[in-house]
């Protein structure tokens, strides 16, 4: 028989799981509440130096040496762009036309629309 507790933990995901920990005030890594922007950049800066003293000491690669892709997400989002309204343009209207009938049933005027 699975206890409450665990199968509790089962059905919840990472997000559920690790809610607590971040919870305002719970400070279990041992980070300090940061308050303004001049403690907010510092910080940002210290933390990065750790995490390339991390990388570097279990050699891995630094992110300025990963491999960046030939086209940046908005070179191929204007290209894609550029086909739909090429391929847009490229096709034809569609146009509509409606008849008038007189009392007899002939056609007294098309109408089109385009």
């Amino acid at each position: 028989m699975v206890s409450a507790s665990l199968r509790s933990a089962q059905n919840r995901g990472p997000p559920d799981l690790v809610r607590p920990i971040f919870r305002k005030g719970n400070n279990a890594f041992g980070v300090a509440l940061i308050k303004g922007a001049d403690t907010a950049t510092q910080t940002h800066y210290a933390v990065g130096h750790v995490v390339r003293k991390a990388i570097e000491k279990i050699g891995g690669t630094m992110p300025e040496d990963l491999p960046t892709p030939d086209k940046s997400i908005q070179q191929i989002e204007k290209e894609q762009m550029e086909r739909l309204q090429k391929k847009a343009k490229a096709r034809k209207p569609m146009h509509l036309t409606m008849y008038i009938y007189d009392s007899r049933g002939k056609v007294v005027s098309p109408i089109k629309f385009l």
